[in-house]
């Protein structure tokens, strides 16, 4: 099933852990740029928001909303498209995010969002290193929705995110550090 249509069908936790996934291959570059600033505060919020996106109260959309406004009041979504480097694409992760925690605080108005922005991260980075990124996020929200639909745990699809977003971080941490 291809994620447009998936977005139509996906049930609560179904778009709350594939929002989750998306976040967690986006964040890793976020996490990077943050601590590089030393940033820990930031650091942490970024770090909790991502941990809501694993273990969601659906139903608690207020708690979600509230914590978007956090993270639109954090340096990376403040200062935007200003920002460049490494920093630029630390705003690609907070969108996704950001977005990610939309599709908690409504499902069926952000999934799509979410999607979006975490495709346009990894299209960014390849813009930049000339690495293939973009079709790498696609079939890795495949796979997400593959394994959703199987009943696939939140542990596995965690660790498949984890490992694709720290492999973006080791791309994008090779081009800058030349």
């Amino acid at each position: 099933m291809n994620a447009d249509k998936f977005t139509t069908i996906a049930s609560g936790g179904q778009a709350a852990l594939f929002s989750a996934a998306c976040a967690e291959r986006a964040s890793a570059v976020l996490f990077w740029v943050v601590s590089e600033d030393g940033r820990h505060d930031d650091l942490d919020r970024y770090h909790e928001a991502l941990e809501m996106l694993w273990d969601p109260a659906l139903g608690k959309s207020s708690r979600y909303s509230a914590t978007r406004r956090v993270l639109e009041g954090m340096r990376e979504m403040r200062v935007g498209d200003e920002l460049e480097g490494p920093a630029a694409h630390a705003l690609n992760g907070a969108i996704v995010l950001h977005s990610a925690l939309g599709t908690l605080a409504s499902p069926s108005a952000a999934l799509q969002d979410c999607l979006m922005a975490a495709r346009n991260s990894a299209f960014r980075i390849e813009a930049r290193t000339g690495h293939r990124l973009l079709s790498v996020e696609e079939r890795c929200q495949a796979e997400d929705i593959e394994w959703l639909l199987a009943g696939e745990s939140a542990g596995k699809i965690r660790d498949n995110a984890r490992r694709h977003g720290r492999d973006r971080l080791e791309v994008l941490y090779a081009h800058y550090r030349h």
